[in-house]
């Protein structure tokens, strides 16, 4: 194998290695959420106190984490994308990301978009509420914003991770047609 190979093989590893570093960062953001989630509708349950607007909280952080991560998803897509069609530039380096001002765009825009769905949860307009017998959070259906934002969710997480997932089966695609490649200049 040669240099090249090996490079191209480790700028892929480093990729993988970046959506696993985003991925496990927000299941421990949403694991630590829902387990304050859980002590917050204790509290609730046996004591009789209302923490209604800490469970508001923690809700919008939740939905708000789904929608900022399925950004990321799409921002790390395109970025390994990047790295795996110019998987032979010398140029790049191996680094966990390729920071051009495309990534950086997106993954601004990710977190953009989660904050402006955390703001509009926190608004009187929208919110969530936690169903205890389901252990999750779902919009409340007596506020008046909140088909539209639901609406706006749905479409925004379904685009973007059919998105991903088609930009990941041309990556699947690309890196196979590598491989025929160096087959064909090896033999």
């Amino acid at each position: 194998m040669s240099s090249i190979d090996e490079s191209f093989l480790e700028r892929i590893t480093n990729g993988t290695l970046a959506e696993i570093i985003i991925g496990s960062t927000y299941v421990a953001l949403s694991t630590a959420f829902m387990v304050s989630t859980a002590m917050v509708d204790w509290v609730n349950w046996h004591c009789n106190i209302d923490l209604m607007h800490n469970l508001q909280i923690a809700g919008g952080i939740l939905n708000s984490s789904w929608i900022t991560m399925s950004g990321l998803i799409f921002a790390l897509a395109l970025n390994q994308l990047m790295v795996v069609s110019n998987g032979i530039s010398k140029l790049q380096n191996n680094c966990l990301l390729r920071f051009t001002l495309a990534t950086t765009v997106h993954i601004c825009a990710a977190y953009s978009v989660g904050i402006m769905f955390f703001l509009a949860f926190m608004t009187p307009w929208s919110g969530v509420i936690y169903l205890r017998e389901a252990f999750c959070f779902t919009y409340a259906e007596d506020l008046e914003a909140n088909e539209m934002i639901s609406q706006i969710d749905w479409v925004y997480t379904i685009i973007i991770i059919s998105l991903s997932f088609f930009i990941y089966v041309l990556i699947f695609i690309l890196v196979l047609r590598k491989d025929d490649i160096d087959k064909a200049i090896n033999d």
